[in-house]
């Protein structure tokens, strides 16, 4: 007996499925112009899943986007005021070396 066109032979070494025993392949299994199909549905599914997963993580590189750039704005004032105390420490050191003691401000070295 021969094989039919798309069917395992005697010899194939592949066990015979239900679509090889004459059955219709599940509606999952095949496209069908007729509406959709639970693949289609299923495939829908996911992709809607994976527009909102991406939506939120659009939603949430924009927050932290807009945090960084708040966080920097805040280093660049603090970077300023560090140096403004910075140069008025140095200043007002300065100024003391150039002053004069007066020894009546001096503490005695026994107390």
């Amino acid at each position: 007996m021969a094989a039919r066109a798309g069917w395992p032979s005697a010899r194939s070494a592949r066990p015979a499925s239900r679509v090889d025993e004459g059955r219709t392949p599940p509606v999952r299994a095949r496209a069908s112009a007729c509406g959709p199909t639970i693949v289609s549905d299923d495939i829908d599914d996911r992709i809607i899943e994976l527009q909102t997963r991406i939506a939120f993580q659009e939603d949430t590189l924009t927050q932290l986007n807009d945090a960084l750039v708040s966080q920097q704005n805040q280093l660049f004032l603090l970077q300023a005021q560090v140096r403004e105390l910075h140069d008025e420490l140095r200043a007002r050191t300065e100024a003391l070396e150039t002053t004069p003691r007066n020894p009546r401000d001096e503490i005695p070295p026994h107390y």
